[in-house]
């Protein structure tokens, strides 16, 4: 078994400071390029964020930027329980992804994708926006799709933690 794995993240996790506080050893790749996907809220989280949080969704003529971090498989269990899969119903579920990193190689990382959709295109608190946006600029991700994140609505919802343990 191997010590690390790769993880891809598009959402929350882009924020060093909100993926450390699960899993401490979270080091950047680099940034990344999912092919296929697309970027969308399509679950609340009426508790910790107050809104909308990310979904990768199937989109053939879309693509999903993100950032590729090397974590201790010690945090394996920590990143599940952040991200809901061992809920009933599931928050989220495990998902083998291949990614081009902006460095040109290419990576196979887990991430996670909404196990059961509320919708599509609910809208994010401004905090959990704001996580986007800054994790965003720390991956380093393309200057357009930092941009995009930016231009997002927001639900206006004041409140929503970023530093909420599981």
């Amino acid at each position: 078994m191997s010590e690390t794995f790769l993880y891809f993240a598009y959402g929350s996790n882009l924020d060093p400071d909100r993926l450390h506080i699960n899993c401490p050893s979270a080091k950047l790749v680099s940034a990344g390029n999912l092919p296929g996907y697309r970027l969308d809220f399509t679950k609340t989280s009426e508790k910790r964020w107050r809104g909308g949080v990310a979904d990768i969704v199937q989109d053939s003529e879309a693509n999903v930027w993100g950032g590729i971090w090397l974590i201790s498989e010690s945090e394996s269990d920590a990143l599940d329980r952040q991200e809901g899969v061992h809920l009933s119903p599931q928050g989220y579920r495990r998902l083998e992804v291949k990614i081009k990193g902006s460095n040109g190689r290419q990576y196979t990382c887990r991430t996670y994708e909404v196990s059961s959709r509320e919708g599509f295109g609910l809208l994010p608190s401004p905090a959990y926006k704001s996580t986007l946006v800054r994790g965003s600029r720390y991956c380093d991700l393309p200057s357009d799709y930092q941009i995009y994140i930016g231009k997002l609505p927001d639900n206006g919802n004041s409140g929503g933690d970023p530093n909420l343990s599981p």
